[in-house]
């Protein structure tokens, strides 16, 4: 059973889902899915942009602030990935990381993979087609 919480909700048991819709803008939509202890999936659906990026960036803060293992970020539902989503992408790796944290992303739209291959940042942002892909937090090294 999933809880519905606002994004400056903090209080979490056991390995309950927690889903948190993080805005409901038109042409962004985020939500977060947490496991209650080691992984978090943040859900991005519409285009990012300079118009929305700060929401994206946003909704990444919050998910890493949670001290987690794993963050996916799942881009399957983006139509858009503009540079400054990638921006975005590769400083909340980097935050991550500083955490202890690893940001997996997940993208099959042929538009934003090619836009996180053609700059690089494939390998820095761990992408994958498919969240069965993403190893176990506890093998996650």
């Amino acid at each position: 059973m999933a809880h519905t919480t606002s994004p400056a909700s903090r209080g979490l048991e056991g390995r309950t889902a927690l889903t948190s819709p993080l805005d409901d803008s038109a042409d962004l939509r985020t939500s977060s899915i947490y496991d209650g202890i080691d992984r978090i999936t943040v859900q991005v659906d519409g285009e990012v942009d300079l118009a929305t990026v700060d929401q994206l960036g946003d909704a990444l803060d919050v998910a890493i602030a949670k001290g987690v293992r794993q963050l996916i970020v799942d881009l399957r539902g983006v139509s858009v990935l503009g540079s400054d989503g990638l921006n975005c992408l590769a400083e909340a790796s980097q935050r991550a990381e500083a955490t202890g944290c690893r940001l997996y992303t997940i993208a099959t739209q042929r538009v934003v993979v090619r836009s996180i291959e053609v700059t690089g940042f494939a390998p820095a942002l761990r992408l994958r087609g498919d969240p069965a892909t993403v190893p176990s937090p506890y093998l996650d090294n």
